[in-house]
């Protein structure tokens, strides 16, 4: 009779179970297995298998092991691919890992701004306080995005000019979010721009 390798107790033959990879035997309700499981793993034309724990965690284990080489080769045929490639700017010249990285990062920092165009300046030199509030009172939810303005790091962008155009003015909020919201919430008007 074998000995069960979880309780070391022999087992009878209509409570056993063997694993399909070790062989080694165990009562069913020592492997935590219901009637109804043991009635399917006894079928003679079974298509299911039964692992015993330890196997179970190797058959796991050697499958992320395979998924680990795949994604390796991967990566690796990834990375070749970017150390052979030469992405080339709007100038022809070749742009270095460091010079992509350097635009991906600049992206994402101006995923906080807002640019306005023909929003009327301020009286003085680098008002901003009052340009802020010119741009909040063109939106209906000025209150909720007041919070999410940079005062600091807001301004007009270039020269002041001696004609009547206006400098752009740059808005920068804490969050893409709050950028998303001014569009969502911004009704365009003839003269002003976002």
């Amino acid at each position: 009779m074998p000995t069960c390798v979880v309780c070391s107790k022999n087992v009878k033959d209509n409570k056993l179970i063997t694993c399909d990879i070790c062989k080694n035997p165990a009562h069913a309700i020592c492997y935590g297995l219901s009637r109804q499981e043991m009635d399917c793993l006894r079928s003679k034309n079974r298509k299911i298998r039964y692992f015993c724990t330890d196997c179970n965690i190797m058959e796991v284990i050697g499958g992320l092991k395979n998924e680990v080489e795949e994604l390796k080769e991967k990566f690796s045929s990834m990375h070749s691919m970017i150390q052979g490639s030469t992405a080339s700017s709007t100038n022809g010249k070749t742009l270095s890992e460091d010079d992509i990285i350097k635009e991906v990062e600049d992206r994402l920092r101006r995923t906080n701004n807002i640019v306005v165009s023909n929003l009327p300046e301020s009286e003085g030199p680098d008002n901003i306080d009052e340009d802020i509030s010119k741009f909040l009172n063109l939106l209906p939810i000025k209150d909720e995005i007041k919070n999410e303005i940079i005062p600091e790091k807001c301004y007009r962008i270039g020269k002041v000019k001696s004609d009547d155009k206006q400098r752009l003015f740059l808005v920068k909020c804490r969050s893409p979010s709050a950028v998303l919201d001014v569009l969502r919430n911004y009704k365009p008007t003839k003269s002003i721009y976002i």
